[in-house]
This record gives C-alpha cells, sequence and structure tokens, in this order.
C-alpha cells in the first residue's frame, strides 16, 4: 500500500544494544573502581592502628599518616621533582634503544627461522646473566652519570622484547598464513600483510612490560652508584634510616611506574583500532 512508511530493520547479524548488559558493564565498573579505592583504604587504616596499638614498630614500618605527610609536603620539592626527571630522562632513553632494539632483532629472527637456530644458545645465555652483577662494568665503561643507568634499562628492555616478539610471531594463527599463501601471497607479503598485524597485541604486552622494567632498572643503578636520580635519594633516605621517607619515595615510585603502564596501554588502543 502506498503512503506508508515502515521502519528500518537491522540487519540479522546485527543485535541491537541490550540495556541489561550496557546496565550490568556500568555495575561491574564501579565494583572494580569501588575495590580499588576501598583495598589500600582498608590496608592503610589495619597499619595506622596496628602503629598506634603499638603492634608495629614505628621506627621499622612508620605509618600511614606519617607516610602521606612526607608525601604531601617533601615530594612536591624542587629537588623530588628534579631527580625525578632525571629518572625519566633515563628510563625513556634506556626503553627507546632497548625497544627498538629487541622488536627488530625479533622481526629478523622470525624472519630468518635459521639465524635464530644458531643464535638462540647465546641469546639465552647473554639473557641468564643478573644484571645487578653486570651493573658495576656499566659504571667502569661508561661512569656514574645517566649513561650506565640508560644502558642498564636497555638490557633489561632488550630481552623483554625480543622474546616478546618471537612469541608474538610464533602464535600468529597458521590458517591465516595458509589462507595467504592460497591466494597467491609471497613469503615477505605474508610476514608484512599478515604476521605483523596479528603480532601487534603480543608486540604491545611486551612494549607496556619493558617500560615498567625500564624505570626499576633506571632506579636501581641509581641506588647503587649515581650522581642524581630518585633512586640515589631513595638511598640516602635509607641510610638515614628514614622510614616514611623510604615509604613515601616507594609510593611516588609506584604512582610513576603506574602512570607509565597506563599510557601505554592507551597508546595500544589507539593502534588496535588503527589495525582493525
Amino acid at each position: 500500500m502506498t503512503g506508508i512508511r515502515t521502519a528500518p530493520t537491522l540487519p540479522l547479524d546485527v543485535a541491537p544494544p541490550e540495556p541489561a548488559t550496557t546496565h550490568w558493564y556500568r555495575r561491574r565498573r564501579l565494583i572494580v573502581w569501588g575495590g580499588r579505592i576501598a583495598i589500600p583504604l582498608v590496608l592503610g587504616l589495619t597499619w595506622e592502628l596496628l602503629v598506634n596499638h603499638g603492634t608495629l614498630d614505628p621506627f621499622f614500618t612508620s605509618k600511614p599518616s606519617k607516610i602521606l605527610s612526607f608525601f604531601v609536603n617533601e615530594v612536591p620539592t624542587r629537588t623530588t621533582a628534579t631527580n625525578l626527571w632525571v629518572t625519566l630522562k633515563e628510563t625513556l632513553g634506556g626503553f627507546a634503544l632497548g625497544a627498538s632494539a629487541g622488536v627488530l632483532t625479533g622481526l629478523l629472527l622470525a624472519r630468518f627461522p635459521l639465524a635464530y637456530d644458531i643464535t638462540r644458545p647465546f641469546i639465552t645465555a647473554v639473557n641468564s646473566l643478573p644484571r645487578v652483577a653486570l651493573y658495576p662494568l656499566f659504571v667502569l665503561w661508561f661512569g656514574l652519570g645517566s649513561t650506565s643507568k640508560v644502558v642498564q634499562a636497555v638490557s633489561l628492555v632488550y630481552f623483554i622484547l625480543l622474546y616478546a616478539t618471537l612469541g608474538a610471531i610464533g602464535n600468529v594463527d597458521p590458517d591465516l598464513v595458509r589462507l595467504s599463501r592460497s591466494v597467491g601471497f609471497s613469503q615477505r607479503r605474508t610476514f608484512v600483510k599478515v604476521m605483523l598485524p596479528w603480532a601487534v597485541p603480543g608486540i604491545f604486552a611486551g612494549l607496556e612490560l619493558g617500560l615498567v622494567y625500564a624505570f626499576l632498572g633506571a632506579v636501581v643503578g641509581e641506588m647503587l652508584a649515581a650522581q642524581a636520580g630518585i633512586g640515589q635519594q631513595l638511598q640516602l633516605y635509607a641510610n638515614t634510616f628514614r622510614t616514611d621517607a623510604v615509604f613515601g619515595t616507594l609510593l611516588l615510585l609506584a604512582l610513576v611506574a603506574t602512570s607509565l603502564a597506563m599510557v601505554m596501554e592507551m597508546i595500544k588502543r589507539r593502534l588496535m583500532r588503527y589495525r582493525d
């Protein structure tokens, strides 16, 4: 019948949004964030009560109120900001060098499996060396400045990204590889068009872990021997038995490491949308 307009229909493979699912998702987010806030509050309150009750000795454990006081009053100072900036520069430098070298080496070894079979025992042997034991050599070769901390970070990040890249390439769906070959893709084109995009999530998982380890490597290097940096400041507090300052600095390190991981997660999500 003319003059009658029917409502548009959705395609069969597109389901309309379900209010119940949306409500469940929002409720779950509230529960997650509520738990994230409640856990440190409960732990901090318990810690404070145990110290005030005399169960814990404040000389060894301090207490949350003193730690928060240090964090609010001394962390924003120029000295802490300067030391933190030194550590971040070492972290980003070591991460950039180690990640790029690790990903590139992983891609080359995945592209040429024979080379990986030859070099595998040497890679495993070098990776098994403790970095803390190697750090005196780094100081001897590169001095007490930032270069030795960058090298320390590189030594950690490189192998994390190398193995992450090899694992990501190795976990590519073999059906996709066979399909690409069946439609006429060359081995090189299959590697670039199929295997690399498929490996992006695994490589980014390594990048997230590598960024955190670069930060930890720089801090540990500064604690062992340094002229500046947040690790050197942390070691000074430990040597003068300032327990509240030690815990406050550790809290700062945890917040910075978490922020770095969140930034990498945001970059990963954007790149995944581009890949899709």
